[in-house]
This record gives structure tokens, C-alpha cells and sequence, in this order.
């Protein structure tokens, strides 16, 4: 299971706040355009919720929500967060 860092969650729940969501919204990972997961094209967006089939995550009052397309990918992996330029970059390590 992908592990949210105190980092990400931190940012996540800024974004949700920031953006003037519910607490229980997050972001959702899922592929990019029509990529595999696998290739490493992930596509990161702030919703309200998840998708039916998504596998969700809470760490710290953050929600992240995953594709069931990249839920094996990012499994024993770490989702990570920094402040760049007045902007949140995600990282998966």
C-alpha cells in the first residue's frame, strides 16, 4: 500500500482547505492520458471524492484516492510533498 508522508499529507490537506473543499475530499492518482501506470505517467487532481473502484488512503485527516490502474505500481512506495515557488510538488519515492 503507498504510504502518505506527514509532508503530503500536510499539502494535501492545505489543498483541500485552500480550495475550499469538504475534509473528506483529497487528490486521486491516477494514469496519465493513456498511459500505464507502469510507464510512470500518473496524474495527480484534487476531487471531491473518490471513484468507485479506488483504493483510499487517510493519513492525518489527508484522502488519497487510486486508480485501481496504479494501486499495485505505487504499492511499499511513498508519496511525498514540497513547496516549490508558491506551488506543491508531489513526488512518489
Amino acid at each position: 500500500m503507498l504510504t502518505v508522508a506527514p509532508s503530503a499529507a500536510e499539502a494535501i490537506t492545505t489543498l483541500v482547505t485552500s480550495n475550499g473543499l469538504p475534509q473528506d475530499a483529497g487528490i486521486r492518482l491516477s494514469p496519465a492520458g493513456s498511459e500505464n501506470a507502469n510507464d510512470g505517467g500518473l496524474q495527480i487532481e484534487i476531487t471531491h471524492g473518490p471513484g468507485p473502484a479506488d483504493q483510499v488512503i487517510e493519513q492525518d485527516g489527508a484522502h488519497v484516492f487510486l486508480d485501481p490502474e496504479v494501486a499495485d505500481a505505487l504499492d511499499d512506495r511513498t508519496l511525498e510533498a514540497s513547496a516549490q515557488d508558491n506551488r506543491v510538488a508531489f513526488a512518489i519515492g
